[in-house]
């Protein structure tokens, strides 16, 4: 049964591991991440279930984002302060991208199918097609891999390919006892053929194999083609968040 009081917790804390920033620093229980703003989610600044009220926080926060030249972004989960998210709003902040975490707890799984390719090792290749599939430009690529590189956890990296181009992606971080599913995305032009389902359920059954006996996720509160997927995996929503984006100042 799921335990939001130590569950929420170890999940933040794992997929804070498995997506890691290049830089990151503690203000007073808020871990601020920086990453070139490669993904909101290592571009942010997250609450660690002891965090200070924002009022004692938010110039800091502010400054150390401006003198990246990033957008002071704030990722609200359960474990933010009561106060931060009406406080953000007051303060301008634009609520955005609402997702959801869902998890599963896994049983023994049948071997991944042979076309999916699995690998320890984000290759080139893999992160060119990952690139390509979610519409990335490509010099984002070499912050990506910086990204990537900074995972101290056994990481899996699938692909599923035809007529030698990757079509599908996914990746699984193992952690914990638990594998994390990130980066989870089919080409536009091969929607809706199962390849999304084929590449989840590969690296769930590696999971298993490595260890794992729960895996979870994090998916767009608005996408209910993925959510209907994951749940007919077995996965359950958990726990929601979002995003407050500092707007941008005039001119």
């Amino acid at each position: 049964m799921f335990d939001p009081a130590s569950d929420i917790p170890a999940l933040e804390h794992r997929a804070l591991r498995a997506w890691p920033a290049l830089e990151t620093r503690d203000v007073d229980g808020w871990l601020l991440r920086a990453a070139r703003g490669f993904t909101k989610r290592a571009n942010s600044a997250n609450a660690l279930g002891n965090a200070a009220p924002l009022a004692a926080v938010l110039g800091r926060v502010e400054a150390f984002y401006a003198g990246r030249g990033l957008p002071t972004i704030f990722r609200l989960s359960p474990l933010a302060p009561p106060d931060a998210d009406s406080a953000l709003g007051a303060a301008g902040y634009a609520l955005c991208e609402p997702s959801l975490v869902m998890t599963a707890s896994l049983a023994a799984a049948a071997a991944a199918p042979a076309a999916i390719e699995l690998s320890r090792v984000a290759s080139a290749r893999w992160l060119d097609g990952a690139a390509r599939i979610g519409g990335r430009a490509a010099d984002r690529v070499q912050t990506h891999a910086a990204l990537l590189r900074g995972i101290r956890a056994p990481t899996w990296f699938a692909g599923l390919r035809q007529d030698g181009a990757m079509i599908a992606c996914a990746m699984g971080v193992c952690d914990t006892g638990a594998i994390g599913l990130f980066d989870i995305a089919v080409h536009p032009d091969h929607r809706g053929q199962g390849h999304g389902r084929a590449i989840t359920r590969a690296l769930l059954a590696q999971g298993w194999c490595d260890g794992a006996r729960m895996a979870y996720l994090q998916v767009g509160a608005g996408n209910g083609v993925a959510q209907t997927l994951y749940r007919s995996l077995g996965f359950a929503e958990a726990y929601g968040y979002h995003y407050r984006v500092r707007p941008s100042p005039a001119g």
